[in-house]
């Protein structure tokens, strides 16, 4: 029993270690990796699932050789490692590996059989959890691999479900250009600056909540900007409705009817190759800006790395952030240096259906 990669996460989704946490804590890129939390019972369930390619090999998971060994055979085939964890040290849990779901907006959704499951930990299927080997106080958990094969698009966001809970994978585009990367493969912002943080989110609060929002050409007129500069999105995600309001931060901004104390903050990144994002909710929703990902020439362009962003309002880049209702997050995407600022440029969210084409 391999078990190994539970003993460095420590349960870390039942214990509710955040998406940056474990990230530093292994050493994985934050786009490789999902954590899921599921009451069962009167148990609650943690889920970690790794996209195993090869930069999830260089990471600190992989220090025991045995597991190594085992996750090799899988780069390549769109295989997720996934690894259930329990708080109780417990000999079998009502985990069910195929009720795991994928989906990938254009595809039906898929459950997997178990002729898709690969069992790391013998019993896996049935729900077989072993005692984790760091000690009684991190629980329990088991270890399986499941092979998706074509029935995915990596260069495109997907997300697992289980019992109710959904998160999402935005693998980075292999395809970004070797020079806009840094040489552990982090993709380079065109810029990174500080912007003073914002008190006041008034401005563009009433854009967000109004009747008009779904006209962009109305919203780019009450902002004194031309439509291929402004984009607003509705997206609807888990039972709740997300909005977005994306504004290009060319020139023009500086004689637009922002206010003005705003168009101050944001001096250093305009004609940087820049957008500001505000999100809001109605009712509350779950947002996250690293589901954010820009298309230009035939390249898709993917943020994982938090100099990506500045955040104009508190927690703007927290991952899987869930907004209250009525609650405003703003912030600033700072475009990758792949990415010609002559040139128009597609900016989606989640999935292709959310998007929003800038002509600078």
């Amino acid at each position: 029993m391999l078990f190994s990669l539970s003993l460095f996460i420590l349960g870390c989704c039942a214990l509710g270690e955040s998406h940056d946490q474990v990230a530093d804590r292994t050493g994985l890129d934050r786009d490789l990796f999902v954590t899921l939390t599921a009451d069962v019972g009167d148990t609650e369930l943690g889920l970690f699932v790794v996209y195993i390619n090869e930069r999830a090999l260089n990471s600190k998971i992989t220090k025991n050789p045995t597991l190594r060994q085992t996750l090799l055979g899988y780069v390549g085939r769109n295989a997720l490692y996934v690894n259930p964890t329990a708080e109780e040290v417990v000999d079998s849990f009502p985990f069910r590996a195929t009720q795991l779901q994928i989906e990938q907006s254009g595809a039906p959704p898929f459950v997997p059989g178990p002729e898709d499951w690969e069992e790391v930990t013998p019993g896996f299927l049935a729900g077989r959890f072993r005692a984790n080997p760091g000690g009684a106080s991190y629980g329990s958990g088991s270890e399986g691999i499941l092979v998706l094969g074509e029935r995915i698009d990596p260069g495109r966001p997907f997300s697992v479900s289980y019992a109710g809970r959904t998160a999402t994978f935005s693998l980075v585009s292999a395809r970004i250009d070797a020079t806009d990367m840094t040489p552990s493969g982090t993709p380079l912002p065109r810029a990174t600056t500080d912007v003073p943080a914002l008190e006041d989110v008034t401005a563009l609060e009433s854009i967000l909540a109004g009747d008009a929002f779904d006209d962009a050409e109305q919203v780019a007129a009450s902002l004194g900007l031309a439509t291929s500069r402004v984009g607003t999105l509705r997206v609807s995600r888990d039972g709740g409705e997300l909005r977005l309001l994306l504004i290009l931060l060319d020139e023009a901004v500086r004689e637009s009817a922002l206010a003005p104390d705003l168009v101050v903050r944001l001096e250093d990144v305009i004609g940087t190759g820049a957008v500001m994002v505000w999100a809001w909710s109605p009712a509350g929703s779950l947002f996250n800006p690293y589901d954010l990902w820009v298309h230009q020439g035939g390249t898709a362009y993917w943020f994982f790395s938090s100099a990506s962003f500045v955040d104009l309002t508190l927690d703007f880049s927290r991952v899987n952030r869930v907004l209250a209702a009525g609650e405003v997050a703003a912030g600033v995407v700072l475009l990758h240096r792949g990415i010609t600022l002559d040139g128009a440029f597609t900016l989606y969210y989640l999935t292709r259906e959310n998007a929003v084409t800038f002509i600078p």
